[in-house]
């Protein structure tokens, strides 16, 4: 989705809050990036220019990957018109060797097909997909936030396997 400033700069307060009882950890271990130095939020809308997401990537690793070597979603994929602008992204900046890992619910309805063409066009794409432990962890319950019965919360893992080369769009899979 379109990122929205006041959102951005939100999740910019809290994650400078969140990180700076962390500051000493990289410290302690030799002098390398302590966590506040290795979080940056970055507003972007799936499927476009991932400059601002690679500057961001070499910016924590301190100049040592162009990527992410670990991407953690929560619930990203409840809107199913962005799915593709989703994988393009994850795609186009995920390193060998890379995983994302994603919470998510079916919020409505058929919602899970939906997720399903997800996780296949992935696979389709060089992402390995695997859904993590059913029933122990991918498909716990989850209170309902706004009324109601309570959601099974699933979690699944990708990987872009290592030496592996992925498909940074669904053109270059139909080739």
């Amino acid at each position: 989705e379109e990122p929205v400033a006041n959102i951005v700069a939100n999740l910019g307060r809290n994650s400078a809050v969140l990180a700076e009882p962390f500051r000493c950890c990289g410290e302690e271990k030799g002098g390398g990036l302590g966590l506040p130095d290795r979080v940056r939020v970055v507003g972007h809308a799936w499927g476009s220019d991932v400059s601002e997401l690679r500057t961001a990537a070499v910016a924590v690793s301190g100049g040592r990957v162009n990527g992410f070597e670990v991407v953690l979603m929560g619930d990203c994929l409840w809107n199913d018109s962005t799915h593709s602008g989703l994988l393009e992204t994850l795609c186009s900046v995920l390193v060998p060797g890379g995983e994302v890992w994603s919470s998510h619910c079916h919020h409505w309805l058929g919602h899970q097909a939906a997720d399903d063409r997800l996780w296949q066009r992935a696979a389709t794409m060089g992402l390995v997909v695997s859904e993590e432990r059913p029933g122990e962890v991918s498909r716990a319950e989850l209170e309902a936030l706004f009324g109601g019965e309570p959601q099974a919360v699933f979690v699944h893992r990708l990987l872009r396997p290592e030496g592996s080369a992925v498909a940074a769009s669904a053109t270059e899979v139909q080739q």
